[in-house]
């Protein structure tokens, strides 16, 4: 009987930290002995962190992102939309270099555009292509920058393409909220981070963020030195309708949930890692069939769901400051 190959499709916007998410995914790997390899299908990504040995595939020996954009006069944007489309022109080359990877476990860093995860089928029939036989179970890691919190038009945002990712990449995806040791440096937030993390609560912050929006225009008062700035804090209120209606429909149909992560503690990759697996079936995998260990799995799942996100609060956000987004 052959054997099932598992892995992870890491996808997220510019800057979101996914290449450092596969990066300290590989150094996990590492330290619980378990084989992988990394597939790189972004052409601009030049400057790998990996170590060259464990780099299984790299598109950039099929087609540069570069190439393209001199011999075809296109932007980074359109060049790599033309990169994905040559690939799926060429996927007879892809499906052979992954089949000759063996069985280790796949870890695939993914570009920055998220227009290709959304409303373009390029990277969506790849995937078909390359799970409909039922020998490779993939999961999605949609890494989300932490900094959305701060704004709740953002937060909305953000949500969205959480949906929409979810919709257009048809596999299970696990939303990982990093960079939350980035808003230390902030101002306290209105709501406790274990508030954001489901969309249930996303009509009081939108409340929240009504209410501190008004507070803000009297504070300027209605003088002329203020005029803009008046014009742009009440910019949220101007679309108070549009973002409620908004908040409305998420809060009717998304399933998104949004998963905390500390880069910096192998206990939260151990977490991720742990989604990750139950979301392939990795630890039901006959070679893999250990029940100690799928019961670690379920202590891991079950101690972080209800404590990453206080550790988190106390870590990084819990402050002795009045000053409030």
């Amino acid at each position: 009987m052959e054997e099932i190959t598992f892995g992870q499709f890491v996808i997220g916007a510019p800057g979101s930290g996914k290449t450092t998410y596969c990066f300290a995914v590989e150094q996990y790997l590492t330290a619980v002995r378990r084989e992988y390899t990394i597939i790189n299908l972004d052409p601009a990504n030049e400057n790998m962190p990996y170590s060259e040995e464990k780099i299984g595939l790299d598109i950039n020996e099929l087609i540069t992102l570069e190439d393209v954009m001199q011999e075809h006069k296109l932007g980074p944007n359109g060049g790599l939309t033309f990169c994905m489309e040559f690939l799926e022109e060429n996927y007879e080359w892809f499906e052979e270099r992954i089949k000759s990877l063996g069985n280790k476990y796949l870890i695939f860093d993914l570009p920055g555009q998220i227009e290709l995860y959304t409303n373009h089928f390029s990277l969506r029939n790849i995937i078909q292509k390359l799970t409909k036989s039922g020998k490779i179970n993939l999961a999605a890691i949609h890494i989300v920058d932490g900094i959305c919190l701060t704004d709740a038009t953002k937060f909305i945002s953000t949500v969205l393409l959480c949906m929409n990712a979810s919709i257009g990449m048809e596999m299970p995806m696990i939303h990982v909220l990093n960079k939350i040791n980035l808003l230390a440096d902030f101002p306290r937030l209105r709501f406790r981070l274990n508030d954001f993390l489901n969309t249930e609560g996303l009509k009081y912050i939108l409340m929240s963020e009504e209410n501190a929006e008004k507070v803000r225009l009297e504070r300027l008062g209605k003088g002329a030195e203020n005029e803009y700035e008046s014009i742009k804090k009440g910019f949220f209120l101007k679309y108070k309708g549009l973002n409620s209606s908004i908040a409305e429909i998420i809060e009717d149909y998304s399933s998104v949930s949004l998963v905390p992560f500390d880069l910096t503690d192998k206990k939260y990759m151990a977490y991720i890692i742990a989604l990750a697996d139950k979301a392939t079936g990795f630890n039901y995998a006959d070679r893999y069939s250990d029940l100690e260990q799928r019961l670690e799995y379920d202590k891991i799942i079950e101690y972080m769901s209800f404590e990453a996100a206080d550790d988190l609060q106390e870590k990084y956000l819990d402050k002795d400051n009045e000053d409030i987004l």
